[in-house]
Order: structure tokens, then sequence, then C-alpha cells
């Protein structure tokens, strides 16, 4: 975990000196829990806070502005001096009790943002200016507060659908009129962790990728769904014992990554549902 500051450095052009340090470093004032960066805006979203503690940290998204004096391409980034500066932020979460922001995806085409906290809220932001669009609860059947937090989200990469995910289950919205679509159930004896979109490289088929972690000692379970029928395709165990925390897939669709409790990352082809790589 990063703490309380950011910081982008140029490899080449700028001079060590205390001065271009403090060029490329700004002050955020929380720990840094996540960062992402958008290419086509040149914008660098950062998430953290206290969590739920109460610690008198405020929880926040900040998004910063790289600034390239060289150039604005990403490719020459690297060959310029950079600069950061505060753009905007504002509040996402107003749980009474222990406030805080666990959630944030962006929409592929960069216009929308969508966050999530403990008040179980989905909300929806206009971006880059942050205005609100909508906000809605998800139903849920969990039968116990754990296991209807919300967990994940993702929006699909034609802008079409939006996911939000607890342990008990995965709810499918439209993204344009906000109409529900499906309802996804785990696997008997397992709760949903991760659940992330992709458009398989070799394939016109759109596919919803989750991770389901054994209530036990099992297997984690990696499932490819059809969406549209919003049916399982394919499912196979992970060769972990230990739950999965993170899943992730590549921007063409070829791989899907996760990441276990137990340090283990694996990367499974996406068309064949195989493992690429593994690594402890």
């Amino acid at each position: 975990m990063v703490r309380h500051w950011l910081g982008i450095m140029a490899e080449t052009s700028v001079a060590d000196t205390a001065e271009a340090r403090s060029a490329n470093k700004v002050e955020l004032g929380f720990p840094v829990y996540a960062v992402e960066y958008a290419a086509n805006t040149g914008t660098i979203f950062v998430a953290g806070g206290g969590g739920p503690a109460k610690s008198g940290v405020r929880n926040s998204i900040v998004s910063l502005q790289a600034v390239n004096f060289m150039s604005s391409s990403l490719s020459s980034i690297r060959e310029g001096e950079i600069g950061l500066s505060l753009a905007r932020s504002m509040k996402s979460d107003f749980s009474d009790i222990d406030s805080y922001q666990k959630v944030v995806r962006f929409s592929r085409d960069g216009h929308e943002m969508l966050t999530s906290g403990n008040d179980d809220t989905v909300r929806l932001w206009e971006f880059p200016w942050l205005k609100p669009v909508t906000d809605f609860k998800v139903p849920t059947k969990a039968t116990s507060p754990k296991e209807s937090r919300i967990e994940d989200a993702d929006y699909d990469p034609n802008g079409e659908y939006i996911l939000v995910l607890t342990p008990a289950g995965i709810h499918i919205r439209n993204r344009k009129d906000g109409s529900f679509c499906a309802s996804l159930a785990p696997a008997p004896n397992h709760t949903f962790r991760c659940a992330r979109f992709l458009q398989a490289s070799r394939s016109k088929t759109g596919w919803l990728v989750t991770v389901e972690n054994h209530r036990e000692r099992g297997c984690p379970v990696l499932t490819k769904w059809r969406m549209g029928s919003w049916t399982r395709s394919q499912s196979v165990k992970l060769a972990t014992r230990l739950r999965v925390t993170a899943l992730s897939v590549s921007e063409n669709g070829r791989f899907i990554a996760f990441g276990a409790a137990d340090g283990t990352v694996g990367v499974y082809d996406s068309n064949l549902f195989v493992p690429f790589v593994k690594h402890n």
C-alpha cells in the first residue's frame, strides 16, 4: 500500500533535484489503495482513505491530471517532465456508520463512473465532471448482511450492461434505461467474489467471467457465462484452496488473470479456458 502520496517520475529529461522530485509528487493526505490511469484523457484516478476504521482520515476518490510538457501522447510521456494538479473530488458514500468507498469502475467510453460503498447504494456519475446521474439499490436474497454487501462491479465493453456483484448474487442492468436484465446465482456452497465482462478475441459473442470462492476449504471456481442468455458456458476449478481476491481481463479479451490470498497469480486463456501461466 502506498501511503499519503502519489508520485510519477520521468525516466529521462527530469533532473534528480529536490525541485524536480517535488514537481512529480502530489500530497494526497490519505493512504492510497487503488490507482488507475485513463490513457485517452491523461487522467490518474486515486482512491483511498481510512477505510471503515474511525481514524479521522476521510475516504476519497480524486482525479489528477498528468501534464506532459513535451507531448500529449502516452507513448512519449516518459520523455518529458510530468506535473500533477488536483482536478476534482466528491463524496461517494453516505452511510451514517463506517462510511467508506469500496467499489469504483469506469465505463469503457470514459464518460461514466460507478461507485459503491458501505451504504450499499450504486451511484453513477457523469465523467469527468463527477455530476450524479442516478443511483439504485440492488435487491438480494442474502441471508446475512455480509453477503448482501456490494463487492464488485463492471461495465461491458459495448456499454450496454452494468453488473453489480454481492457474494449472494450478480445483478445485471441495462445501462441505457436502467432496467433489470438478469440475476445470477453462485454454485452450491460457493459465493461470488469477482466478475468481469470480456469480448473474446476469437468470437463475436460477449462473455462474463466470474470467480466463486468455496464457503469452506474447497477450490475456487472460474466460470464463463454467455451474455444475453446469462447461462454458464464453462467452469474450471482453480489450483488454490485459498480465496481468490482479484480478477482482471486483458483489453483484447484473450487472457484472464486472478490473484489468491496465498500469493498465487494465475493466467488463463479465455478461448480454450486452460491455464496459460501460474506463479506462486
